[in-house]
């Protein structure tokens, strides 16, 4: 019976560092600076750890969304509201390593609401 060949990868820093530079930079420093020069780790923690951290690198897009909310007492315990989410119609989304990178995309509409509320003890 033959041992199956193991294939490492080619790929080098320069060339992660091409594809995505804040991958390439969070690999330097994090990765390869701080993780693999700590002592009592074994290689396979080491592997493991950095496996785990490279998927778990999911940032967000810069995002601003403007919302707003009003509210004005009526007599008699009414109150009249109204509100509105997301009123600049901004895109929420996830990428890893670099913003062309898409993990996820979510587009919403500015969403409004509003009603009157009555409460049995008003001041």
């Amino acid at each position: 019976m033959t041992k199956p060949s193991i294939t490492h990868s080619a790929l080098t820093p320069d060339d992660i560092q091409a594809v995505s530079p804040a991958l390439a930079s969070y690999t330097q420093k994090a990765i390869a600076g701080d993780l693999w020069n700590r002592p009592g780790l074994s290689r396979r923690d080491r592997r493991i750890v950095t496996v785990s951290a490279l998927i778990t690198r999911i940032q967000t897009y810069s995002h601003f969304q403007f919302d707003a909310q009003a509210s004005y007492k009526l007599p008699w315990g009414f109150q009249v509201y109204g509100y509105g989410l997301n009123l600049n119609n901004e895109v929420f989304g996830f990428y890893n390593g670099s913003p062309q990178y898409v993990v996820q995309r979510e587009y919403y509409h500015p969403t409004y609401a509003g009603g009157i509320r009555w409460t049995s003890h008003h001041e």
